[in-house]
Parts: C-alpha cells; sequence; structure tokens
C-alpha cells in the first residue's frame, strides 16, 4: 500500500490493471518512478525488479478469485 502510494496509485486501480504484468504497465510504473528526481536510474531498476514479482503474484491471486 505505501508503495502505490508512493506511486500516486489508487489501490481500486490495480484491481483492473493488466494480468499477467504487461510491457505497458512496467512501463508505465518504470516512467512515474523516473519522475522522481530523488532516485537515480539504478534505483529505479532495483525498485521495478522487487515491483514486477509483487504485481504478477497479485494478479495470479486475483485470477483465482474470478
Amino acid at each position: 500500500m505505501r508503495l502505490l502510494h508512493w506511486l500516486e496509485i489508487d489501490p481500486d486501480e490495480v484491481g483492473a490493471l493488466p494480468k499477467p504484468a504487461s510491457e505497458d504497465t512496467m512501463t508505465k510504473i518504470r516512467l512515474l518512478l523516473r519522475r522522481d528526481a530523488a532516485l537515480s536510474a539504478e534505483a529505479v531498476d532495483k525498485l521495478l525488479r522487487v515491483w514486477r514479482p509483487m504485481y504478477e503474484l497479485y494478479a495470479e491471486a486475483e485470477d483465482g478469485r474470478e
């Protein structure tokens, strides 16, 4: 939830993201992270490596509920 808040993403919108993670989703997240002047390119890459597996896990869990 903190990550979503930091990325300024409404938690209700997360369920509307494509499943599994598409490059479009990851591109949008990458662009949001790069807007943060406090983050280096290396930091953005590290955050993306963490975000993708979490997103994919969430997307799989949601698929099981449908």
